[in-house]
């Protein structure tokens, strides 16, 4: 058995890099490849316990303690051991550093590119910029999950492209979920909601999609607003909602564990995002049967049955997600998870490509 030491930065469930991997991890051969992951504290609900359950260990670098000095130390000496026969890199941050210790250790690198942008923030984007000059040098292997997240990240360099997979049947539409769920919210059943997954953050461009919700809910009381997640911008986007006259019609669920049921409550799912390499929850929607309004900064792989890209970047972009939402119907895919067993998001060959990743056939 080979042992993979990954290097996702974070455990948290809220993290769509941790649900890819956990999504490999748990039908992977764990009996030929074991998983183990070194990063900094994470809070909140995390993989911890999942990982352990699996066979994997968890190093972690206390919470105010991550430095380049304390990254060193750790990878350092975990690749003392000799028992890794790769370190798999995901997140453009400190971890970068790693990539230096493992090649003084002649242990084999994989950086996976997994964003279309280094940061959404000025100095962190040079930050960033600074800790990945050494992915070039001494990566052995290269991977992203779409071709806009390997060109950022890895410019001309070649590279495998690996696209982001979930356990799609988990995500199957539920006449018993939507039920339920829309009746916990108070939510009629002649009543249209648009749904939002993700972390309540800049990258996720919640701003933006509050505003266009604003303009939907105008033409007809019928339109709610369901948002899932929770994050530092939470209280910000209260106050706008409240600005806005909108407090009835949207649903701040916070953040959940398990956000499956969700899905089969939403009418339509709405992705605004600034960026993403390719965001999984756009892939649970489509699973689910649910039509996507997404953002032209995310990736057009992302389409398995029913999306369409939208600008995000003026003013009058509000107003056209407005009127596409409102210009057709949205009935529910009911054969989409025939279409992905046909796709390149087949699970067993994506599968397959991350074992290439790994030397195991």
């Amino acid at each position: 058995m080979i042992r993979i030491l990954q290097l996702p930065n974070t455990i948290s469930r809220e993290n769509g890099r941790m649900s890819v991997i956990m999504s490999i991890y748990r039908h992977i051969d764990r009996t030929k490849i074991q998983f183990d992951f070194a990063v900094s504290e994470s809070s909140g609900d995390t993989y911890l316990d999942e990982i352990e359950k699996l066979g994997g260990k968890v190093f972690v670098i206390p919470s105010g303690e991550v430095s380049y000095k304390s990254v060193v130390k750790m990878v350092n000496m975990l690749l003392k051991k000799r028992e890794y026969s790769f370190i798999h890199y995901h997140a453009i941050s400190i971890w970068g550093v790693a990539l230096n210790v493992a090649h003084r250790h002649g242990v084999k690198i994989i950086t996976h590119s997994h964003a279309t942008y280094f940061s959404d923030g000025f100095m962190k984007s040079i930050r960033n910029r600074i800790f990945s000059l050494n992915i070039k040098l001494y990566s052995d292997k290269l991977a992203a999950v779409s071709p806009e997240a390997g060109r950022t990240l890895f410019g001309k360099q070649q590279y495998i492209y690996i696209p982001n997979v979930i356990n799609y049947k988990k995500y199957t539409f539920s006449r018993n979920n939507r039920e339920k769920v829309r009746r916990q919210y108070n939510i009629d059943d002649g009543d249209f909601v648009v749904g939002h997954v993700g972390r309540l953050s800049k990258q996720k461009n919640h701003q933006f999609l509050i505003r266009a919700f604003s303009l939907l809910h105008a033409s007809a009381e019928k339109y709610k607003l369901m948002l899932v997640g929770s994050g530092p911008l939470e209280d910000d986007l209260r106050t706008l909602v409240s600005q806005l006259n909108i407090e009835r019609s949207v649903i701040f669920v916070g953040a959940k564990q398990d956000v499956t049921a969700f899905y089969s409550a939403f009418d339509l799912f709405w992705l605004p995002s600034l960026y993403e390499g390719l965001p999984t929850v756009g892939l649970e929607a489509q699973a689910n049967g649910l039509s996507i309004i997404a953002s032209d900064r995310i990736s057009p792989e992302l389409a398995i049955e029913n999306a369409i890209f939208s600008p995000i970047r003026h003013k009058s972009d509000l107003q056209k997600w407005c009127h596409i939402t409102l210009e057709r119907d949205w009935p529910r895919s009911t054969d989409v998870m025939r279409t992905i067993e046909h796709s390149r998001y087949n699970y067993q060959h994506v599968l397959d490509q991350w074992k290439s990743l790994y030397d195991m056939k």
